[in-house]
């Protein structure tokens, strides 16, 4: 009767129990099928909305784009923590840098989701990431008239 009982209690342990971390190497694993059709839209990177369109050449786990110097720049897709988002790992040689930006379609994402993506900074020895701020508008759609900005999207340059 009581290895019954403690039978029980452990399947119900296993049951409620979080799976464990992958390994860096799972998590920092490029991913070599990309679906080009969810990579469109406007994004938001330090504060400004970018409206540029490269044209971007996969080459096995690796991506290079237009003005990519093959030889100093290193860029490829990872495996994402959800299923919306895209991550891309790039390295810049000359300069011994490395940028890891995660993006989706979403203003926030789940706390598991979060976690795992803190976990792929940590295996790449980078510092936490930074993330935006949920409330700020997204990036409105562009225009024919071009995109409009919001005042906290402006540069030096375009408030004078």
């Amino acid at each position: 009767m009581s290895f019954a009982a403690c039978a029980v209690a452990l399947l119900g342990l296993v049951c409620v129990s979080r799976s464990a971390p992958l390994p860096c190497e799972e998590l920092v694993r490029p991913l070599h099928e990309v679906d080009f059709q969810h990579f469109e839209g406007n994004i938001r990177l330090d504060n400004k909305c970018l409206y540029t369109s490269y044209n971007i050449s996969l080459e096995g786990s690796s991506f290079t784009y237009d003005g990519t110097d093959k030889n100093n720049v290193s860029s490829r897709f990872v495996r994402p923590p959800c299923q919306d988002c895209m991550v891309m790992h790039i390295q810049l040689k000359s300069k011994g840098q490395q940028h890891f930006y995660l993006f989706s379609r979403r203003r926030q994402l789940e706390q598991e989701e979060m976690e795992e993506f803190s976990a792929q900074v940590q295996c790449l020895h980078m510092p936490p990431p930074a993330v935006l701020d949920p409330t700020k508008e997204l990036c409105p759609d562009e225009t024919a008239d071009g995109p409009t900005a919001g005042p906290e999207e402006k540069t030096e340059e375009q408030k004078n």
